[in-house]
């Protein structure tokens, strides 16, 4: 039995491999009772777990507002928390007329296993088995929201349908990856002895697939997979049984899920005044470290100093990420985190009407753009990480397509090349063309779209649609009659509450059409982008969006939301009470460090929120 007979047989027995490899390898450390959703949970893995402090009546920033309510600051926090292996106590933070409020102790949210995002998973593959050509993704299910986070993670696999997906994938992409597979481990070659082979490949490649070393039974059950295949009932050569060995091991949760502690492997408790925490081991804080900064497995670095235990202390664990925040390899998570946080992670199939020449290729380009304009800052030749210049910055990289709709010239091919825009056209990643076509309507700018992402993201400000309001579209255009014309007729209904949060910002980028391109007359009048608004307390007049631009820069409040948005990132769940010590931790180095977000992921990673969870509600910790 070959080929496509072992595929069959393979997709018959994923179910019950993945079951047993579930079983024996994945799960919290002791028994967990029955799933518990809630607000601030992660939302990820089998069953999403609360985040205990988190949600409606939290004190976090982020929190809801009401229609017709104004944004406030979070106010001046203060460092609360400490560095990783030494949990904090409570801190305090500043309140409006002065002194302090205490803070509720460093309690970290539950982590629940959750699934490798498309990106990550597209990552580690090429990493795990050494692929050379790009990994696609577009036959799998898209990434779902990771709770209340704003932020993604994979979807949960609950079907057949689902298993087959993934069959399917391994089939091809271990084909195309035996010869690196060789290099990897060299005995597969030309063994000379295959049982001794099989078990060193078994170790060794599912040492990297798991982010952790295999357990004896783990081992067990794949030698005995590889057993059957070059059995009689299979009668596979001993590449083909590598191959299905392979196969089973990147369709495995152990691979598919983010949860890297074996079943044996005791919990590092440390007593805190909050309760008792769970400390992550140096086998968990190497994929920690990893899929934050890189968006994909550890290297060989990272396994030397898990496998050393030496990524525990605060030393140990700043030392790496200032060399992973400067690795090329960073620039994924850059731009993940960019498409993530700015919402454009469906551009590809955003509706625009035929006459806008809109493809799903023109997307790609402008996705690029970003990634490459965020990569920049933290690696380029002139980086500074510094939040101003992700807000202002006149440099970007565009290939020819983007180069039209910019109306540069020069720039031809599919290349990025680096340019600087004319001075008064545009001014940070918020007017590049992938933030105002993914927010802008199918034929033309939409400010209350644009306004609200800028309120919900750069704010970390969210709002609750009043009970039983119908939202009523904007009126259609008439001649003569500019967008903002239009929109303002629009907030004379009952969505004004909201529309007077929105509409103020979304007029800002009215020199924008539906694809970015910049524009002096809408509908043969000439645009106004001029507008004010109050931000917590500071009132903000502007020209257009490079104004407001700068403007958002120097904003306390958008300077703690971008330390915000950043920890949910990395921690892929919203924050709750117990994390404020940690948030406000890094909003203190943030200012300390004059908004350098380099900074502000090194001392993310120094938090309790990054280096402790909480059990989970009924776990027993061994």
């Amino acid at each position: 039995m070959r080929g496509s007979d072992f595929r069959t047989l393979q997709f018959g027995r994923w179910t019950t491999l993945a079951a047993l490899l579930l079983g024996s390898s994945v799960g919290c450390k002791g028994s967990i009772s029955g799933p518990t959703t809630g607000a601030g949970s992660s939302g990820a893995g089998p069953s999403a777990t609360a985040n205990p402090g988190a949600g409606a009546g939290s004190t976090t920033p982020g929190g809801s507002t009401t229609a017709g309510s104004t944004a406030t600051s979070p106010g001046g926090a203060q460092a609360g928390g400490t560095q990783a292996g030494q949990p904090s106590t409570p801190g305090g933070m500043t309140v409006a007329g002065g002194g302090t409020q205490a803070l509720p102790p460093s309690l970290p949210g539950v982590e629940a296993p959750r699934r490798l995002s498309l990106t990550e998973y597209k990552n580690t593959i090429r990493d795990l088995l050494g692929m050379t050509t790009p990994v696609t993704t577009d036959d799998l299910p898209v990434d779902q929201q990771a709770g209340t986070s704003g932020f993604l993670t994979g979807a949960a696999i609950t079907s057949a349908p689902d298993a087959r997906l993934l069959l399917d994938k391994s089939d091809a992409m271990t084909t195309a990856a035996m010869s690196s597979l060789a290099t990897q481990v060299p005995c597969i070659a030309t063994p000379t002895a295959a049982d001794t082979c099989a078990q060193q490949f078994i170790t060794t490649f599912g040492r990297r697939a798991f982010r952790r070393p295999l357990v004896d039974d783990e081992v067990t059950r794949l030698m005995a997979l590889y057993t059957l295949q070059m059995g009689p009932t299979i009668g596979s050569t001993f590449s083909e049984a590598i191959r299905g060995v392979t196969m089973a091991i990147i369709q495995s949760p152990n691979f598919l899920y983010r949860w890297e502690l074996g079943p044996t492997t005791p919990a590092i408790k440390d007593v805190t005044p909050g309760g008792t925490l769970v400390r992550f081991n140096s086998q968990e804080m190497a994929s920690r470290l990893s899929y934050a900064f890189w968006a994909t497995m550890p290297d060989a670095r990272l396994f030397q100093l898990a496998d050393a235990d030496q990524l525990q202390t605060p030393d140990q664990i700043q030392q790496e990420v200032r060399r992973m925040i400067i690795d090329p390899k960073a620039k994924d998570a850059y731009g993940d985190f960019a498409t993530q946080w700015l919402s454009l992670t469906q551009l590809p199939s955003a509706l625009k009407d035929a006459s806008l020449g809109f493809t799903p290729q023109m997307a790609q380009s402008m996705l690029a753009e970003t990634g490459a304009f965020v990569s920049d800052i933290f690696l380029g030749a002139k980086a500074t990480g510094s939040l101003t210049d992700l807000l202002t910055s006149q440099r970007s990289f565009i290939d020819g397509t983007l180069a039209k709709i910019y109306g540069i010239s020069g720039v031809t091919g599919t290349a990025l090349q680096q340019v600087t825009f004319p001075a008064g056209q545009r001014a940070g990643i918020l007017t590049q063309a992938s933030f105002q076509t993914m927010h802008g309507d199918v034929d033309g700018s939409f400010p209350v779209r644009r306004g609200a992402q800028v309120y919900r993201r750069l704010f970390c400000k969210e709002v609750n649609l009043p009970d039983n309001v119908q939202v009523v579209p904007p009126p259609p255009a008439t001649a003569g009659q500019t967008t903002r014309q239009r929109f303002a007729q629009h907030a004379m209904n009952p969505c004004a509450g909201c529309h007077a949060l929105f509409e103020p910002i979304g007029f800002a980028f009215e020199n924008y059409d539906g694809l970015g391109g910049y524009r002096t007359t809408d509908n043969g009048q000439p645009v106004d982008a001029s507008g004010s608004l109050t931000i917590g307390t500071t009132p903000v007049t502007f020209k257009n969006a490079i104004d407001l631009a700068g403007d958002l820069a120097q904003n306390d409040q958008v300077r703690d939301c971008m330390a915000t948005q950043w920890m949910r990132y990395v921690l892929r769940r919203r924050e709750g009470d117990g994390d404020l010590a940690s948030l406000q931790k890094a909003q203190a180095t943030f200012r300390a460090a004059s908004f350098d977000m380099r900074e502000l992921l090194v001392s993310i990673a120094s938090t309790d929120a990054f280096s402790h969870r909480s059990p989970a509600p009924g776990e027993v910790l061994q």
